[in-house]
């Protein structure tokens, strides 16, 4: 394998495409400091998956796009390919594609998004990482030895610098996996613990849940008997009145049809007076347009009037505007004649300005040929004063030059004393994290026992909420029981009340004259109407319980529907007498104040004077207003209550005057002696209207307290669902927390581990720290002597800097008074100019007017021209105006004319309409006659409708009270029981309902035995039972992968121990042998890499830290970092080759790694570098002149536009001493670059387009100066 090439286009510096070929042996990179050579580096990093912007030199990934420059656009994207040869070896090849060349290939793009690509398929970076693994190629490889990779090299701890040796070795691929396996291994442990837990705490909980399933099961059988045996009652209720609704619905059909027909008769009566309507409306019609006829005649009469007295006004207005226009033409004749005399003595005036700028310009001309002479006297002066300055500055440009030396000596000494302060405060940081840390283990070992503690309470918790659960289900089962029952009961009062309120509104039981009467009463409102004194229905005027209703009630009689009244007065009137003859039946009148016979106010009493068994006043059971308390007293007062007719009987025997008794049964015996008794009528079995409306106040309030219980116990089981879900949150709260605990004993557990090893590191640290700074001590004090020396230097040039400038001073002055002389004349050439200038203004100004003067001119002329056009028009609209005056007089007459006419049509059709009018009051008599009669058919529906509507409230309710008690759809299940083959339906009337009933008992009683149930519990068992076997199988499955990856990661152990083991030993020899880099680099000496030992003194090959010690020529042995600047760069070099010489990789970048080598010592570099090309290729970078002889090939890199770098090719004998690039090179090499860059001009649309890369290189070509190679 091997790097042929590398593609950049818009990374960083190189805008344009660049490729650079790779293919010699050795190829050096030379270019000045800047000009993106370090570009190429970070080119081959970024393809290769770095990540890190810092170590790309950048502050964001962004800056790897190009950004632009003064003449070139930013880039869209940025594009880096690596392309390899992969030939086959032995029938295998080195990366493992089946592909000769591989190409791999980094996209960024403006928006954000990126992409890798391998042979132009997209790719994953993990995949370039695995493709390149164990090769020595990669972003921290030591196939890169740039910029500072020696210090880091140098600078790193032991376990840092042994990841080196790790990549040589070619164990990065099972370290990668050995760290995913033991990732993988802790979750597996973590996993079993918590698996094992979730077992126990399972197995715990099922054999609970177990009992509670059986009694749960039992539960669900007798509620599916119990749901069986109550749809099947219901079913039966349900048939029953679906039956009854069906007769009364039959009879409501056949009522409607008779009003139907009553209905098509009304209509024929309606159509004749519609029909009259119509005709009557005709005439209306044609009526209005009669008049609208007149109207608009009589308004054209008076607008035609309107029009010939404007006419005339404007004839008169015409004639006004006349006179106007010929004043003004008047005075345009004369304004004509006094611009033509402006005119002429403007001309004049601009004629003798012209005069006076010529002899302005002739002055000028002479002042500024004085000035060009002392111009030039000055710059002779100037030219002497820059001469002796660029001596001064040769004196302080060395005057610099050694003060730079002098800061960076400084520099270089505050370097030494921040690493002497960084010294002592790692060391001091040590200390201070062994005592942290030691802090730490005995904090975590606190922690990690009362996490153990922990966990075995929250156990315990657990369980009292499982048993506090399953107490607060039975709770909620018993509520919502007495919530069904509770509502099933409201259900049936709301049923009842609902039928009640319904006659109550239409006033069943009423007779239609009373109800008559209170219509009416109602129509007449506040006015005064015929009723308007009847206070109400007498029925409605009393308070009675339930139970006393009917006492009440028989003992009212026909009085219930009486109609209070003040006094009878108003019947007597006119008008009474006519209101009560338009009734429709008889109706009685109970008025308040009347003269009659007095109530018997003495108790009966038996022949021993006591009085009956039970005896009581009616009026002891009503309840009324003092303002009827006549009327109950005079109807109530005589009227007592006895327990039977035979105490009644016998108590009137003795002779109970004019009193009357009512039974408790409803039963009246009146002081004649007649008796009314026996069964209820039909408008008894509905409810009397005082039972009625006693009832409807018992309902509404029964209805109230079942309200507030069901909110009591809807609140209350609320409450309890509202415990229940506390406690769930509780119970997963719980569970979540054991979890999240044994997650923390595994973490502090590791952290223990972890925080063991670092106090080992960092007590193995101090004493290297130690020899560190004595090695600073000594370089602070050579630094010291060294900027003395430069600081003696800088104080004698910048005194012979001072004579100089003495001199300059003197040829400053006579400079200063030329500079005066020069700008006196300067003033004078202005002052002419200004006044030249003024001259031309005024001539502008003069010009300017005598346009005006002709715009004038021609304006006048143009307004003469409109007016005389304007008297023409105005004498031909006099003319006009006067003919419409004339055809609006004409108009007036006509209009006139036709408004007499149309007085006449309007008087025949009045007569007409008279006659219609007539008409149609005959008609609407007739049908108020026919409409009485089908009130009267309506109101006998109504009867039917009330009936049926009690019906479907009742077929609502047993609805409503299956929808909640059995959550079934009762009409949808009795048309299914219908429809079956053996129908329950047809056996209906051989059920015994009452042992049906009983059963319904029976059964509730067994539910109610069981008690609280879990229903839950059933499918808790069999999650549980299912979860108990996932769980064994799970833990048996995390034991097999357990043990499956101990084994993995004991053999990757075994196998990076011997390739580390082969590899250290290679890498030793190659570095420390007798042949070994180090003596050949260093001419000598002694060098060793060694493992270094825990605190138990005992070394583990797969993490042991390597330390590096080296002893050169002539000095003791010691450890690397404390070397000498040159001694370190010679040593690291010799360790990164030997790991190389070990491990070759297809291709070494060495980035400026011979800057701090002597000539001497970069011979030996480079002799060292030709032994390793017979297994791979170098490309450096480099300033040196003796590293670019050894070099195949060299690539120079310019900026001949600021911030565009560029590849030009150049030969060892073209580059001169002082890293100059022949200008011949250059041109040799430019129509190639070009090309290559894409810069070369293309044919478009027929012409030559010439791009800007060829225009940079006509710049280079016409530069005389050779291009400067700088070093850095």
């Amino acid at each position: 394998m091997r790097l042929s090439k590398l593609t950049l286009a818009g990374f960083k510096s190189f805008a344009d495409k660049t490729e650079i070929d790779f293919s010699a042996p050795m190829i050096g990179i030379v270019g000045p400091n800047g000009c993106g050579k370090s570009n190429i580096v970070d080119g081959l990093k970024w393809v290769l998956g770095e990540l890190s912007a810092k170590s790309l030199r950048g502050g964001a990934m962004m800056d790897m796009i190009f950004n632009g420059s003064v003449a070139r656009k930013p880039s869209g994207m940025a594009s880096v390919t690596l392309t390899f040869d992969n030939p086959p070896v032995n029938g295998k090849r080195k990366l493992p594609l089946d592909f000769d060349s591989v190409s791999v290939t980094r996209q960024l793009y403006r928006d954000g998004s990126s992409e890798y690509l391998i042979n132009k398929q997209q790719a994953r970076l993990r995949d370039i990482r695995e493709l390149f693994m164990d090769t020595g190629v990669g972003t921290d490889a030591y196939s890169i030895i740039e910029q500072g990779k020696v210090d880091i090299l140098l600078q790193a701890n032991p376990v840092q610098r042994r990841e080196i040796f790790e990549e040589a070795a070619g164990i990065s691929r099972f370290k990668a996996r050995k760290k995913e396996a033991v990732r993988k291994l802790e979750r597996t442990e973590q996993n079993l613990v918590l698996s094992r837990q979730q077992l126990d705490q399972t197995q715990r909980r099922l054999r609970s849940v177990k009992i509670q399933a059986t009694r749960a099961r039992n539960y669900k059988d007798y509620k599916e008997q119990l749901r069986r045996l109550q749809l099947s009652f219901l079913l039966a209720e349900y048939h029953k009145l679906h039956a009854s609704l069906a007769d009364i619905t039959a009879s409501l059909e056949q009522a409607e049809a008779d009003r139907g027909a009553a209905l098509r008769s009304l209509a024929d009566q309606e159509k004749q007076i519609n029909d009259g309507e119509i005709e009557r409306q005709a005439l209306l019609d044609q009526q209005k347009q009669i008049e609208h006829e007149r109207l608009g005649n009589q308004s054209a009469a008076e607008k035609a009037e309107q029009r010939r007295q404007f006419t005339i006004a404007n004839i008169r207005q015409s004639q006004d505007q006349i006179d106007q226009d010929s004043s003004r033409l008047e005075e345009l004749s004369k304004r004509t004649t006094a611009i033509d005399l402006e005119q002429t003595e403007k001309q004049a005036f601009v004629e003798k300005l012209l005069l006076a700028q010529a002899d302005a310009e002739k002055r000028l001309a002479q002042a500024q040929g004085d000035c060009r002479t002392l111009m030039h006297e000055l710059n002779e002066k100037r030219s002497a004063i820059e001469d002796e300055k660029a001596g001064i500055v040769g004196l302080m440009r060395r005057t610099a030059q050694l003060n730079n030396e002098i800061h960076s000596i400084g520099s270089f000494q505050e370097n030494l004393l921040s690493t002497r302060r960084k010294l002592d405060q790692r060391s001091s940081q040590i200390a201070h994290e062994l005592e942290q840390m030691l802090a730490a283990r005995d904090e975590a070992g606190g922690k990690l026992d009362e996490v153990g503690k922990l966990i075995e309470a929250e156990d315990h918790q657990l369980e009292q909420l499982k048993q506090q659960a399953s107490m607060l289900g039975g709770s909620q089962q018993q509520l919502t029981q007495q919530l069904a029952t509770a509502k099933e009961k409201r259900s049936g009062l709301e049923s009842r009340r609902a039928v009640l309120q319904e006659m109550q509104d239409k006033q069943q039981g009423v007779a239609d004259p009373v109800k008559a009467v209170l219509a009416r009463r109602s129509e007449a409102g506040d006015g005064g109407g015929t009723f308007c004194f009847v206070h109400g229905l007498l029925a409605e005027m009393f308070e009675v319980e339930v139970e006393h209703a009917r006492i009440v009630e028989a003992a009212l009689g026909e009085y219930q529907q009486g109609l209070v009244v003040d006094s009878l007065d108003r019947l007597r009137d006119h008008q009474g007498i006519k209101a009560l003859a338009s009734l429709a039946g008889r109706v009685t009148f109970v008025p308040i104040t009347q003269d009659a016979m007095k109530t018997n106010d003495v108790p009966p009493v038996n022949h021993d004077g006591a009085a009956p068994e039970g005896l009581c006043s009616v009026l002891e059971f009503v309840r009324y207003r003092d303002r009827i308390a006549p009327i109950a007293e005079r109807l109530l007062g005589s009227t007592y209550v006895v327990e039977s007719l035979d105490i009644a009987r016998e108590t009137c025997r003795r002779g109970a005057g004019n009193i009357r008794f009512v039974t408790r049964s409803g039963e009246l015996l009146e002081a004649d002696g007649r008796v009314v008794a026996g069964p209820a009528t039909e408008s008894d079995r509905t409810g009397g209207l005082i039972s009625r409306r006693s009832e409807l106040v018992q309902l509404n309030s029964q209805i109230d307290e079942l309200d507030h219980q069901i909110t009591q116990w809807q609140q209350a089981l609320a409450k309890l669902n509202d415990r229940a879900t506390h406690i769930e949150a509780l119970d997963q709260e719980l569970r979540q927390s054991i979890y999240d605990a044994n997650a923390v004993r595994i973490e502090l557990t590791s952290r223990l581990e972890t925080l063991n090893a670092q106090i080992s590191g960092l007590e193995r640290e101090q004493p290297v720290l130690t020899a560190e700074a004595q090695q600073v001590y000594r370089q602070l004090r050579d630094a010291a002597e060294k900027r003395r020396g430069h600081e003696d230097q800088a104080r004698q040039l910048e005194e012979d800097s001072g004579v100089r400038q003495q001199a300059v001073q003197a040829l400053q002055d006579k400079s200063e008074q030329l500079t005066a002389h020069v700008e006196e004349a300067q003033e004078g050439i202005t002052a002419i100019r200004v006044e030249a200038g003024k001259l031309t203004e005024q001539i502008s100004n003069a010009r300017h007017q005598l346009r005006q003067l002709e715009i004038a001119h021609g304006d006048i002329e143009r307004q003469h021209k409109l007016l005389e056009d304007q008297l023409g028009q105005h004498h031909q609209r006099i003319e006009e105006y006067k003919q419409v005056a004339a055809d609006a007089e004409e108009q007036v007459k006509q209009s006139e004319l036709r408004i007499r006419e149309l007085k006449t049509r309007a008087d025949l059709v009045g007569h007409r309409l008279s006659k219609s009018d007539e008409c149609i009051g005959n008609l609407r008599r007739a049908m108020i006659e026919h409409r009485q009669k089908v009130e009267a058919d309506e109101r006998a529906m109504q009867a039917l409708q009330v009936d049926r509507r009690e019906l479907e409230v009742k077929v609502e309710a047993i609805q409503q009270r299956s929808q909640e008690q059995l959550e079934v759809d009762l009409s949808v299940a009795y048309q299914e029981a219908c429809r079956a083959d053996d129908s329950p339906i047809d056996n209906i009337g051989q059920t015994d309902w009452q042992e049906v009933e009983q059963q319904i008992d029976t059964l509730r009683g067994k539910i109610h035995r069981i008690g609280n149930v879990n229903l839950e519990a059933i499918d808790e068992q069999e999650e549980l039972e299912q979860r108990q076997e996932e769980l064994s199988q799970q833990l048996g499955d995390i034991d097999e992968a357990k043990a499956s990856l101990q084994k993995l990661i004991r053999q990757i152990n075994e196998d990076s121990r011997k390739r580390f083991e082969l590899t250290f030993e290679k890498i030793r020899e190659n570095f420390a042998g007798q042949h070994g880099l180090f003596r050949k680099l260093f001419g000598g000496g002694r060098a060793d890499i060694v493992l270094q030992p825990d605190d138990e003194g005992r070394i583990d090959v797969l993490e042991s830290g390597i330390e590096i010690v080296a002893r050169p020529p002539g000095k003791e042995l010691r450890s690397i970092r404390l070397l000498s600047g040159g001694e370190k760069t010679m040593a690291a070099v010799a360790l990164l080759l030997s790991i190389f010489q070990t491990r070759p990789s297809p291709f070494a970048i060495l980035d400026e790694v011979d800057a701090a080598l002597d000539e001497t010592n970069v011979q030996r570099f480079t002799q060292i570098l030709k032994g390793f090309l017979d297994h791979s290729h170098f490309i450096i970078i480099t300033h040196n002149k003796a590293t670019m002889q050894v070099c195949d090939k060299l690539y120079g890199i310019t900026m001949q536009h600021r911030g565009v770098s560029r590849r030009v090719s150049v030969q060892f004998e073209q580059v001169g001493s002082d890293g100059t690039i022949a200008t011949e090179a250059v041109k040799s090499t430019g129509g190639a670059a070009a090309d290559e860059s894409g810069a070369a001009g293309k044919e478009k649309g027929g012409r030559r387009v010439v791009s800007p890369a060829r225009n940079q290189l006509a710049n280079m070509l016409e530069d005389k100066e050779p291009v400067k190679v700088e070093s850095g």
